[in-house]
């Protein structure tokens, strides 16, 4: 049996409708679970109308909750082996239940089954998501690339999802982006059947009455705000699960992109901030969101984790492209140090040949200089990384003229200061250790761990003086 949820508030001049194409369903094994928002009377009056004859519609009418609590609700009433949700203004065909049913009953290893969506009213055109159906990282970057995430909210799905702790997640923004938190959810937990016939169709409205239109209405900055609390709520589930740190480091890449790209590319009503101010923003966002999932890390993982080397792994993507596209419309920003090191990012993972773009674009001195660091970066790394080779075999006289290199190519490099410091203490070069520290500490400040070094090897020195 499936439980159908309807999240309905202020529902009276559409819900019949709603009703009317769940009665000629050629599936009748369902349960239709109405909430009625707020109690309003009006709803109830069109719900006895169209539904009062029919012992598989049952409404709950109750204080205002809120579209996210609505929905958690009904979630919380479900005891059928299927269910999906389904917003009170939509419309399917009589083909819908059945379709989804008989193809998530028949592939047992789905969590989930939708349909293609098409959309009526102030927007008319057919949307899908792909490639939700293979290994877990695979859908979790499909369904983070890809512009219309929501159409799997209304997805017929196994009710063991609800037991396992599904619910749509609050923020202190209307519950803003909850559909796709939730999809995200799902696509953790499973891979997700897909049909191709569009059964559904979804009501673009433009009145106070939707949620959606609503956000639409938001200025500039509000909107941003709410892309930051909807992605942080993305990353609480990416950590809440078991995969490897190196995997969700990767995911955060594709998080950060995507806040960014849906910061610039907000299309609000009678919007005129400036492409510059836009750019702005979205790196304030970035770094609002990161501020706030890196509080729950030790020190030495958050700068595994921080903003610009987790940008770097964007060549194991599908987003790179993208991504320096943002980059190269903006690049008119690029002389603030901030958005230079944003860009350095994007640009190294993209490879030096797409730097031509700058070039073309009219910002030589911008574009000579981003390339010049990024040589210098990605020369420093490779010699890093051969040092630490020697190191490993005890070659620490050698590992030192390849360190030495290293920072004078890229003297801003944390990680070559720190490393070039331990290996001058294996040379019993304390003097040399402590200046590397120090330089490494200007860099990273909040290390705690490089503070006890220095301190650490501030007492070696005196020693050897004495």
């Amino acid at each position: 049996m499936i439980s159908v949820c309807v999240p309905a508030f202020q529902a009276s001049s559409f819900i019949g409708n709603l009703i009317g194409d769940l009665r000629r369903q050629i599936f009748s094994n369902f349960i239709v679970l109405i909430s009625n928002d707020g109690a309003d009377e009006q709803t109830a009056m069109a719900f006895n109308e169209s539904a009062s004859d029919d012992k598989r519609f049952k409404m709950y009418s109750g204080a205002r909750r809120g579209w996210v609590d609505n929905c958690n609700f009904l979630l919380s009433l479900v005891d059928t082996e299927y269910f999906c949700i389904m917003p009170h203004d939509d419309r399917i065909n009589e083909n819908y239940l059945y379709d989804l049913y008989k193809k998530l009953n028949t592939n047992r290893d789905y969590v989930a089954a939708y349909c293609s969506v098409e959309t009526f009213g102030l927007k008319s055109e057919k949307r899908s998501i792909e490639d939700l159906n293979g290994e877990q990282v695979a859908r979790i970057f499909a369904f983070l690339g890809q512009p219309y995430q929501g159409g799997p909210w209304r997805a017929l799905t196994r009710s063991s999802c609800i037991d396992q702790g599904l619910r749509m997640p609050s923020n202190e923004f209307d519950g803003f982006q909850a559909d796709l938190a939730y999809v995200l959810q799902l696509v953790v937990w499973g891979p997700l059947l897909k049909i191709e016939e569009a059964h559904y169709r979804r009501w673009i409205r433009e009145d106070r009455g939707s949620v959606t239109a609503g956000w639409r209405k938001w200025p500039f900055q509000r909107t941003a705000a709410a892309w930051v609390a909807h992605t942080v709520d993305c990353w609480r589930i990416i950590d809440a699960s078991e995969m490897s740190f190196s995997v969700k480091r990767n995911i955060l890449a594709a998080l950060v992109v995507r806040l960014l790209d849906h910061v610039i590319r907000h299309e609000g009503e009678e919007d005129l901030t400036p492409v510059g101010d836009r750019l702005t923003i979205g790196l304030l966002s970035i770094i609002s969101f990161m501020e706030q999932v890196h509080s729950p890390y030790p020190t030495e993982q958050r700068e595994e984790f921080d903003y610009e080397g987790a940008l770097f792994d964007l060549t194991k993507l599908q987003v790179i492209e993208r991504s320096f596209n943002i980059v190269r419309r903006l690049s008119s920003t690029l002389e603030s140090n901030f958005g230079k090191n944003i860009a350095l990012a994007l640009l190294d993972a993209q490879a030096l040949p797409g730097l031509s773009a700058l070039q073309t674009s009219g910002h030589l001195p911008v574009y000579t200089n981003i390339r010049r660091e990024v040589i210098s970066r990605r020369s420093s790394r490779k010699l890093r990384s051969v040092a630490l080779k020697m190191m490993d075999d005890e070659e620490y006289l050698k590992a030192a003229r390849v360190l030495d290199k290293a920072g004078e190519i890229d003297p801003g490099s944390y990680k070559v200061a720190l490393t070039a410091s331990k290996n001058y203490e294996m040379l019993w070069d304390i003097k040399k250790s402590l200046t590397l520290a120090r330089r490494a500490m200007e860099l990273r400040p909040s290390d705690s761990k490089l503070v006890d070094s220095v301190a650490r090897l501030e007492r070696l020195l005196k020693r050897q003086k004495r």
